[in-house]
């Protein structure tokens, strides 16, 4: 790592926190203070803070008589967050503490020894329209930054909660990054060593940049499983997505944020399919060991996968089996409402069997709970 983002881009970062295997940079001025009552660590009574003082600041053990900057909440649980995901991701396999250096990490499937610490940059972070978002990993490095006063929003109104997803899902998309080998990385959306062949791109970047995320979604879970919404499923499994993502592929990619659709697919796979459900570090280094096309590697890895360890007729099968569970078990109460008479409306379901490219088609347009239906649209599973 050792990327010095202050160099890059001017940004001050004044102070950092070390633990085991995380430090944090970030500006001691920018980040909640410990007085911010918009950010109160779990097991912390905000009655109590002056009975403790200012908790801001601390006595300076190197200059007697002087005080010095405590560190913020906000980073300490930056912290806790990534030790705690860090430990999950080495308890199921897809990262190591502690096991010999591999001669050649960029380029083998094996799981990815950690020889380093990871660095974690604490700054403002904004979309490119200039939207607050929580974090985000380089995609040519795998450095962190996490956003140093990350947004709420009405299905999650608590800042602990969005740190702690946050952090989970940033360092899931590091260690996806560090696991994967260069030219595997390439066609999972991370130009790095191998970018170009015979002067044509391996890959399209984007075209699978839904399975960066698709992953990640996934974190929160993994986790934090008492962090209820899940992430995975408050992008897709929802009625607002069902209705505005229904006519998209699962594995929609062109921008974000389409390229989340997925998740409620494989959150489907993982936790709700009857049967077996999948694996998520067996289907985490699938695509890895099962490299046949650059081109559509994941999507026949995870095509093998459900094959060969779930029993299915593939993935355009369950693709299938998961709308119909979406529709008739998630939400039960799914309808359709003709604009503007407030009637619930008959839905049409109709399933166009095909060789591993299943459609849905809702017959009749109006609006799903005032937002704007959509007529004979149609989804397609895995080509």
């Amino acid at each position: 790592m050792g990327i010095a983002l202050s160099g890059l881009f001017g940004y001050p970062f004044t102070e950092f926190h070390r633990t085991e295997h995380f430090k944090i940079y970030y500006n001691v001025d920018s980040v909640p203070s410990c007085k911010d009552l918009s950010y109160i660590p779990y097991g912390s009574n905000p009655a109590q803070l002056p009975a403790f003082g200012d908790p801001d600041w601390e006595d300076d053990p190197k200059n007697p008589g002087k005080k010095r900057r405590t560190i913020p909440y906000y980073i300490l649980d930056i912290g806790k967050n990534m030790e705690k995901a860090l430990k999950v991701y080495v308890d199921m396999g897809l990262v190591s503490y502690d096991a010999p250096p591999q001669a050649n990490p960029a380029f083998t499937d094996e799981t990815y020894v950690l020889p380093y610490i990871i660095e974690v940059y604490v700054q403002s972070l904004n979309s490119g329209g200039g939207t607050p978002i929580d974090g985000e990993t380089s995609t040519k490095t795998g450095v962190i930054s996490i956003n140093q006063n990350v947004p709420v929003s009405p299905e999650l109104p608590n800042k602990v909660e969005v740190l702690r997803k946050a952090c989970a899902h940033e360092l899931l998309h590091h260690v996806t990054f560090r696991n994967y080998s260069a030219l595997n990385a390439t066609v999972s959306g991370i130009t790095f060593f191998v970018d170009d062949f015979a002067g044509t791109n391996i890959a399209d970047k984007t075209s699978v940049q839904w399975w960066w995320e698709c992953l990640a979604t996934q974190a929160d879970r993994l986790v934090f499983p008492d962090s209820k919404p899940y992430e995975a499923e408050n992008y897709a499994m929802d009625p607002s997505g069902i209705i505005t993502n229904l006519h998209n592929s699962w594995d929609v990619c062109n921008a974000d944020p389409q390229w989340y659709i997925s998740s409620g697919f494989l959150s489907y796979l993982l936790y709700y399919r009857e049967g077996l459900k999948a694996d998520f570090a067996q289907i985490f280094f699938y695509p890895i060991k099962n490299l046949s096309n650059t081109f559509s590697f994941v999507r026949e890895s995870l095509d093998k996968y459900v094959k060969e360890k779930l029993g299915s007729k593939g993935l355009g099968y369950e693709y299938q089996n998961y709308m119909i569970w979406l529709m008739e078990k998630r939400n039960p109460s799914f309808h359709i409402i003709p604009g503007g008479d407030n009637r619930k409306y008959v839905q049409t379901v109709k399933l166009d069997k095909k060789k591993y490219r299943d459609s849905i088609h809702i017959r009749n347009s109006g609006s799903l709970h005032g937002t704007k239906g959509v007529e004979n649209k149609s989804v397609t599973g895995c080509g």
